[in-house]
């Protein structure tokens, strides 16, 4: 299962390293955080490149598998890396699908123009009519200046 991994196991405690040229530091401490209801974990350099994690019972009573629990967390800290490197990955099309989203909440000139005609307009501040309610604004109010602009 894990035979590639060396783990030392203790009465109370297991302990393992983990090479930081491979899993980030960012994916190591999310993948501690999803533990830390089940073990106190403690994570501490050895070197440049070496982060020893040490398990530790919370309790005397727990009965932990501790061979199963670095199985579980090493798969984690994959799990974990990938997440990483996905959201590295896909930063900028998330960036642009958000700024699309929020670009239709932008007033530009036209918009303003408009704001002030339909305050005098509806002196009540709300529209009756359902239709024109889930219709954006820029549809309602800017079919004449998107035309010319094209």
């Amino acid at each position: 299962m894990i035979e590639n991994i060396r783990y030392q196991i203790l009465k109370n405690k297991c302990e393992f390293i983990i090479d930081n040229r491979i899993y980030s530091i960012g994916s190591l401490m999310k993948t501690a955080y999803k533990f830390i209801d089940d073990i106190y974990i403690l994570l501490q350099y050895e070197d440049a490149y070496n982060i020893k994690i040490i398990f530790r019972k919370k309790y005397q009573s727990n009965n932990i598998n501790f061979k199963v629990l670095v199985g579980e967390f090493v798969n984690e800290l994959l799990h974990q890396s990938i997440r990483q490197t996905i959201s590295s990955d896909t930063k900028n099309i998330r960036e642009i699908i958000l700024a699309r989203a929020l670009y239709g909440t932008v007033l530009d000139e036209c918009d303003v123009d408009k704001c002030e005609e339909i305050k005098d307009e509806n002196d009540l501040g709300y529209i009756e009519d359902s239709n024109v309610i889930a219709m954006s604004w820029q549809d309602k109010y800017c079919k004449d200046v998107q035309k010319n602009e094209v």
